[in-house]
């Protein structure tokens, strides 16, 4: 199908990146209250629940990479113009913010270890525990023309049901049964690949999908609602059973994947249906990809500086309060948006700094 001759950019797309945003920060912030509290899912119930309600924010902007880079994918494109154009777009924001972490955590001393060690590490997007994101998404931008050129037979139905069986089987061993043995990295792109897929088919199917949301709208919204509460039950009644934490930090598993395309579904109708608060989404949207490298630091800093000072004044009882975490995201949120907005009007640094 030749795009060029169709829409290129759809407003919920940007819209639902900034949910997903939003969400990696709900995730970030709710787990560091956790940890605070030694896991206790009792008296950490609000902040478990924010953070599992929150779990579909890595499969969805696995979804919206496989929409966007097949709803603007170019026939005439060779393979080497393509990656080299969307690589560099992630992959300089990427190596200067690794440095950055780096820093951080180690100060100027890396220095001295300059080698084919620090290399791999930073590639691996060990720099920090959200930058292993990135290395997949370039995975998966090599591995887009493979599926672009064999589309027409990946959106068959019989192809999509044989890769939502071999991914839900996947997704169910890994969870359930034992954690993939491979490379980090390689576990999360084979735990994720049906999304980047659904999202290229879904790019195709735009005005089914609408169509179906909207004549099943009532089921849709309960659907989601159900699954709204379901997920953190489910994942708190196993880390209950099985005494670990293990479970919490995993968003790979069947039911979450589910939870994902039920959300994506109905925000993408709903968002193209109202354009609600257009102009001001396609801004944030533009600081969307900042904002995800910088808000762990924002969060370091604050914890360290605003956080950690009034719990050895008050103890970690304000931690349990139901407000804590929400504050805390709306905190971290602001500032980073904020941080954001200013370096963007610095001309040319944004491709630097993402």
């Amino acid at each position: 199908m030749d795009h060029s001759k169709k829409i290129t950019y759809l407003f919920s797309v940007d819209a639902l990146r900034i949910i997903a945003i939003l969400s990696v920060i709900a995730i970030h912030a709710s787990i560091v209250v956790l940890q605070n509290l030694n896991h206790d899912l009792t008296v950490g119930f609000a902040s478990f629940f924010i953070n599992q309600i929150a779990r579909f924010a890595v499969p969805l902007f696995f979804l919206i990479s496989g929409f966007v880079l097949e709803l603007n994918y170019r026939e005439k494109l060779s393979y080497f113009s393509f990656f080299k154009k969307r690589a560099s777009r992630v992959l300089v924001p990427f190596i200067f913010w690794s440095f950055i972490y780096i820093i951080y955590s180690e100060g100027l001393g890396f220095l001295n270890h300059l080698d084919l060690n620090l290399v791999y590490f930073i590639l691996q997007g060990n720099a920090s525990y959200h930058l292993y994101f990135i290395p997949i998404l370039i995975l998966f931008y090599l591995a887009f023309p493979f599926f672009h050129n064999f589309l027409g037979i990946l959106k068959k139905p019989i192809a999509i049901f044989s890769i939502i069986f071999a991914q839900t089987y996947l997704l169910y061993v890994d969870y359930y049964i034992k954690n993939l043995s491979m490379n980090q990295n390689l576990r999360i792109a084979l735990l994720s690949f049906s999304m980047f897929i659904l999202g290229m088919v879904a790019s195709h199917n735009k005005e089914r999908i609408l169509f179906f949301v909207r004549k099943n709208l009532l089921l849709v919204i309960c659907l989601f609602i159900a699954l709204l509460f379901f997920v953190p039950l489910h994942v708190f009644s196993l880390s209950r059973v099985h005494q670990t934490s293990k479970y919490i930090y995993n968003q790979y598993h069947p039911l979450n994947y589910f939870y994902t395309v039920v959300f994506a579904a109905l925000f993408f109708y709903i968002l193209e249906k109202t354009q609600f608060a257009k102009k001001t989404l396609i801004e944030l949207s533009k600081l969307s990809f900042f904002v995800f490298f910088v808000h762990v630091l924002v969060q370091y800093l604050f914890w360290n500086s605003i956080v950690v000072p009034l719990m050895e004044l008050t103890g970690k009882a304000i931690l349990t309060t139901f407000w804590f975490t929400p504050l805390l995201f709306l905190s971290i949120s602001t500032i980073s948006f904020s941080i954001a907005f200013v370096i963007h009007k610095i001309p040319n640094l944004s491709k630097v700094t993402g």
